[in-house]
């Protein structure tokens, strides 16, 4: 209320946290506040929008609408703006609204999937495993999926989500060279990854292990790295992400220095562009010293093994590349 009242009365804001504004002409942003606590919000007022306009089909669904849970990654992957604009925590919102929101959002709209868009997927096992327990006791006719990271889940989380009905996780592996990933700040262990993504497989949840090539100054040996770990990887789809440098990320910093004659995107069109391009048949920018011909043969591979596997949406095994191709 503070900030409304000086707004109002036309009195000094340099002082207040979290606003930016134009001052005689300059852009002047005050210093960050501290990131809300999602526990203290309202429920999410529906009648504003038509959920039913928003749903899609994707795995074992047909209605499936994007929700989250909770906000903020506690990583600092140097690709990512998340340390940035979620401040490198993560917040969770009372399980109590997320199942009214669930609730409504199937009872009242028809939904039977929800994507769970956390950056990561309620970290803290307390808040994880209520929340599946409440889902299984509401016997919903409701399927979800969520993005993960290895190490966090055990096997017995992975059946406690299955049987609360999850059906795809998102795993974000990046690399195979345990270099890249230590230099990245990405903080997992490769070690990991083919017995996470085997828990996941064996108890029915279908895996996307997601990776990204052309990293700056990537070289033949770690992309042969990454290679290698994505073949011997058991998940049901692969995959490549070729890389596009995201604003306020710490890599962009870098990369400004490396690669000073690269054009960085002065608007969220432009950035927007640049990320669809790359999954269609453009590299804006190679910043490894693999061939740009190579990353575009790589990234192309994995799609059509997508394409034409079994796994897919509404057990169409075309289905996964017609949802991208028509949201695009």
């Amino acid at each position: 209320m503070e900030k409304f009242e000086k707004l109002e009365n036309n009195q000094d804001i340099s002082g207040l946290e979290g606003l930016a504004y134009l001052k005689d002409g300059k852009f002047v942003c005050n210093p960050i506040r501290k990131v809300a606590d999602l526990t203290t919000f309202p429920d999410m007022d529906w009648s504003f929008i038509e959920p039913e306009r928003y749903l899609s089909s994707f795995f074992n669904c047909t209605r499936m609408f994007y929700l989250h849970a909770s906000k903020g990654c506690p990583a600092a992957c140097t690709f990512c703006s998340n340390k940035q604009f979620h401040q490198g925590c993560n917040r969770c919102r009372s399980i109590d609204q997320v199942m009214r929101d669930v609730t409504f959002l199937v009872k009242e709209c028809g939904a039977n999937g929800i994507y769970f868009s956390d950056e990561l997927f309620c970290p803290r096992r307390d808040v994880r495993t209520d929340l599946c327990n409440r889902l299984i006791e509401a016997d919903l006719d409701l399927v979800w999926g969520c993005q993960m990271r290895l190490g966090v889940l055990n096997e017995d989380d992975v059946k406690l989500m299955y049987k609360a009905g999850c059906r795809w996780i998102l795993f974000g592996i990046e690399s195979g060279s345990p270099e890249r990933i230590k230099k990245v700040k990405k903080s997992i262990d490769l070690s990991l990854a083919k017995r996470n993504v085997e828990w996941c497989e064996k108890a029915g949840i279908t895996v996307q292990a997601s990776f990204i090539i052309g990293f700056p100054h990537e070289s033949e040996k770690e992309l042969r790295m990454t290679l290698d770990l994505a073949k011997s990887m058991p998940a049901s789809l692969i995959v490549m992400n070729i890389l596009t440098p995201m604003p306020n990320s710490e890599m962009l910093e870098e990369i400004k220095v490396d690669f000073p004659d690269y054009k960085v995107p002065d608007t969220i069109e432009k950035y927007t562009r640049k990320i669809e391009q790359t999954a269609t048949d453009i590299v804006p920018y190679n910043f490894s010293d693999v061939p740009t011909k190579e990353l575009r043969v790589i990234h192309f591979y994995y799609q059509w093994k997508d394409f034409s596997g079994k796994h897919s949406v509404n057990h169409d095994s075309y289905g996964i590349i017609k949802k991208w191709h028509v949201t695009r």
